[in-house]
């Protein structure tokens, strides 16, 4: 019993507390499209943290005050769409290193002729005849009766008839395949025609910087470029370029969209600034520029490739916020890494193409914005390395200055 009533007590308790815990909510707020973000206040007029949210992706974003008040709307036009053609055949996997792992033959036909044999061979469906010497071969033109015929054709028959002319005999054979591995044939399907058509859109800066590495990626500034009132935002050049590319995969003839620079726009439809990335150079459509803040100057890094796709570059513009100028820092270096990807302690090697022949400087610089290694090379220098055992997991920018200024970067990424 006295059990009982100490259930029925905490019962009255817990029933009590839900009343007495309870309050109203009132269909009092703000609307808006998605979640609220923040432009870091270093970017905005008023040098406070700007509240804003996309109210529709990539074409409208809305400021809000601190009451969560919408303040300010801000439209991004619809830029003209870019397009290019070009001729695809992708690369074919299947069966590769095949080779005959069984023969069987059965003698069928005896002391027949030459004639008699045509006959036969194509009343089977064995209408393909060649000759080798003595020995005449029909085989059938149905793909279902070679091995992988989809992919080979004709290349691998599991059966056929051979019939010799000095014995008059001919003998059905049987064989069978295997294969070592399964990959690239080096064979392409079908051209097919694809055709690209791409509107510039909103590339968002990715924020790094040593001293305030909570930054929030950002598609908005006010005071990145200039010191107007007008917000800003980077949108890709988009180019068709000409390409003739072959790997494994694939084979591209024709046209393909790539980013030949970008430009920076302003909400009151003028342009503040056009770069155009040096000649032979392209970058990604959709690729977002990183912003390097260090020692309260301001980089653009951008990733860039060659027409082949063979060689990789990172361009650095410096911004000067009071001229609004966007300079690239020097010249890029035909620098390379290898492997952009190493596994932690792992040895990465730099190699460096033709220099002015100063002294080089080797710098790694972390995505916070701190170098972490830097190292004087002798003039002349065409090769050096990097242990990444003294490095942390993460992505590192690897740069190569000299005396003159010229100055090139790539990526690495420790696993």
């Amino acid at each position: 019993m006295k059990h009982s009533l100490r259930g029925s007590f905490l019962g009255a308790v817990v029933v009590t507390s839900v009343f007495t815990a309870s309050a109203a909510i009132t269909e009092v707020g703000t609307g808006t499209g998605t979640s609220f973000r923040f432009i870091n206040s270093r970017f905005t007029m008023g040098n406070e943290v700007a509240l804003y949210s996309e109210v529709e992706y990539e074409r409208v974003f809305e400021i809000f005050d601190k009451t969560l008040k919408p303040v300010r709307t801000i439209s991004i036009p619809e830029y003209p769409e870019v397009k290019a053609t070009k001729i695809v055949e992708e690369g074919i996997r299947g069966p590769v290193g095949i080779s005959q792992s069984g023969r069987h033959e059965e003698p069928t036909w005896l002391d027949i002729s030459s004639e008699e044999m045509d006959n036969v061979a194509a009343s089977n469906g064995y209408k393909l005849r060649s000759q080798s010497g003595n020995t005449i071969i029909y085989m059938t033109d149905n793909l279902w009766d070679y091995y992988y015929g989809e992919i080979y054709g004709l290349k691998y028959p599991a059966r056929w008839i051979e019939w010799d002319s000095e014995t008059r005999n001919g003998v059905m054979v049987s064989v069978e395949y295997t294969y070592e591995d399964w990959g690239s044939t080096g064979l392409y399907g079908e051209p097919q025609t694809e055709i690209e058509s791409v509107r510039p859109t909103i590339l968002e800066t990715e924020l790094k910087s040593a001293d305030c590495g909570d930054m929030e990626d950002i598609p908005l500034t006010q005071t990145l470029f200039n010191d107007d009132e007008a917000f800003e935002w980077i949108i890709p050049v988009i180019s068709a370029v000409d390409i003739s590319l072959t790997t494994l995969d694939r084979k591209e003839t024709g046209q393909s969209l790539v980013s030949t620079g970008f430009m920076v726009k302003s909400e009151d439809g003028s342009t503040v600034a056009t770069v155009a990335f040096p000649s032979g150079l392209y970058g990604y459509i959709y690729d977002s520029p990183e912003l390097l803040i260090i020692d309260n100057r301001y980089y653009l890094v951008v990733a860039v490739f060659t027409a082949d796709y063979s060689e990789n570059y990172s361009l650095i513009y410096e911004i000067s916020r009071e001229s609004g100028l966007i300079d690239m820092v020097g010249e890029p270096l035909p620098v390379k890494v290898h492997p952009t990807a190493p596994v932690r302690g792992a040895t990465v090697d730099v190699e460096i193409g033709a220099t002015t022949g100063n002294r080089l400087v080797l710098g790694v610089v972390g995505s916070d914005g701190r170098t972490v290694m830097r190292r004087n090379l002798e003039p002349g220098t065409t090769h050096t390395s990097i242990d990444t055992g003294r490095l942390g997991r993460g992505v590192y920018v690897v740069t190569v200055t000299d005396g003159a200024g010229t100055r090139n970067a790539t990526k690495i990424v420790v696993r």
